[in-house]
């Protein structure tokens, strides 16, 4: 999904974008309220609403249930927020779910905010590189999407296999980018604290290696020194092809 929405980007022709996934189903009044929230503001380039999830018991019955516990306590701070940089700081530290946000399709073009290369959690890069360049962010407290949460391992994401391991690729590049950034010091311990989640929650589903721990304390040591420039490289045990990122229009 990564790629092919890098390439879809330099085409897009409106005013704000929004990424969904296959298993999304929208609310159209909560965007087109973040929409008009978002005009009504100078300067703003996200606009995040709630989400919902649709849980399957694996016989075909599907529930409605709240957003991630970790979520509903991080969206209660961006709700709260009085000002653009307490509701981007909040906003960090939310899951790196892409469907979550409307954004500004100039500045998406303008900070080459896009997303990784690999199969499983690409969003992990537009989510921080999003909020990373971002001048102003809001939030409208309503449900804007409800995503179906699939039984057992028939997503990507829960999936066990060496695809996994690529998560080390995007958060390696965030590593880089960020630390570019005027704002890296402000981020950083976020970001330390984001790795180290997404990381121990993989190590928690699957039968992580001994390899993986390495590269695991490997890109913790790189975030605590800030060495970006010699970060953990990766080896994705397997022959990737390295696609170009689309030029973008002018």
């Amino acid at each position: 999904a990564g790629v092919l929405r890098n390439h879809a980007v330099p085409y897009i022709q409106g005013r704000w974008t929004l990424f969904l996934d296959c298993d999304d189903s929208m609310e159209p009044s909560a965007w087109v309220g973040a929409t008009k929230a978002a005009e009504a503001y100078a300067g703003v380039d996200l606009a995040f609403v709630k989400y919902e999830r649709l849980v399957e018991d694996g016989r075909g019955v599907w529930r409605g249930e709240h957003m991630f516990a970790s979520d509903m306590h991080a969206w209660q701070r961006v709700v709260e927020s009085t000002s653009f940089a307490g509701a981007r700081m909040a906003a960090l530290q939310l899951i790196n779910y892409p469907w979550t946000r409307l954004v500004r399709t100039e500045f998406l073009l303008k900070h080459y905010v896009h997303f990784g290369l690999n199969a499983v959690h690409n969003d992990v890069l537009f989510h921080w590189l999003s909020l990373a360049h971002a001048r102003g962010v809001l939030s409208l407290d309503e449900v804007g999407v409800r995503h179906r949460y699939h039984h057992a391992s028939t997503q990507l994401t829960r999936r066990e296999s060496m695809r996994t391991v690529t998560v080390f690729d995007d958060l390696r590049l965030v590593h880089r980018r960020l630390c570019a950034t005027a704002d890296w010091k402000v981020v950083k311990p976020l970001f330390g604290i984001f790795s180290r989640n997404l990381l121990a929650w993989i190590a928690s589903k699957f039968a992580v290696h001994k390899e993986w721990r390495a590269k695991s304390a490997a890109l913790a040591r790189c975030v605590q020194e800030d060495d970006c420039l010699a970060c953990v490289e990766v080896d994705a045990g397997s022959q990737r092809e390295r696609r170009a990122y689309p030029r973008t229009r002018s």
